[in-house]
């Protein structure tokens, strides 16, 4: 499969994210509104556009022109409106095999950027289901749920799916999985300090000892 993901002009995404500011965004919000910001508040009004790749290219030119803020709150909303940018996606086109896959992707990687892990984890298990013979979908969820564990602190975990993507796609000739194994074995390599069970009490320990006698 084709590095799909740099396909498209920057010309084109220019344009449709200018009109997305002009037509969506309306008016800035001061200062006091964006600190709670109601779930009605941050419904988009998306374009239905005729084929996939356009569809695609809308959503990815106003994730890349979203600056994520630091704080989380403000954040999470930004992610979810990424979400229904790449929900067209899946919606509109769900027989599609090359936007349609990167749009799924999109959407689980907002989800482990909103810190909900186990979403995460589930959508990029379902996108391995969905397409098996997608070296380049298998990979980078296969990478993305090694992440999820890392942020978690869970490093063992994530080592062992980074080892997984390193000896799977290896011999991929693809430049986009590629990458991912290159990624993948830059932190294989990286040592990390797990965090250590917490230990018994003294008291559960001499309980569990008097029980051994």
């Amino acid at each position: 499969m084709k590095d799909t993901a740099q396909n498209f002009g920057i010309t084109s995404g220019i344009l449709l994210i200018t009109c997305l500011i002009l037509t969506v965004s309306g008016c800035s919000l001061s200062s006091w509104e964006t600190k709670r910001i109601k779930r009605e508040d941050t419904k988009l009004v998306i374009p239905d556009f005729d084929n996939a790749k356009d569809q695609y290219t809308f959503a990815t030119a106003y994730q890349q022109a979203t600056i994520l803020s630091t704080d989380r709150a403000k954040r999470k909303v930004q992610l979810d409106k990424i979400i229904q940018c790449h929900t067209k996606v899946v919606e509109n086109f769900p027989n599609d095999r090359t936007y349609t896959p990167l749009s799924f992707l999109a959407i689980a990687a907002a989800k482990a950027g909103q810190e909900k892990y186990g979403e995460a984890r589930s959508l990029f298990q379902e996108a391995m289901q969905k397409w098996p013979d997608n070296d380049y979908v298998q990979a980078q969820a296969l990478f993305a749920i090694a992440q999820t564990y890392a942020s978690e602190r869970k490093f063992s975990q994530a080592q062992e799916l980074y080892r997984q993507v390193i000896e799977r796609f290896k011999d991929n000739p693809t430049s986009g999985v590629q990458r991912i194994v290159a990624n993948a074995r830059a932190l294989y390599y990286t040592v990390k300090e797990e965090p250590a069970n917490k230990e018994a009490s003294p008291r559960r320990g001499i309980l569990q000892r008097l029980k051994s006698l």
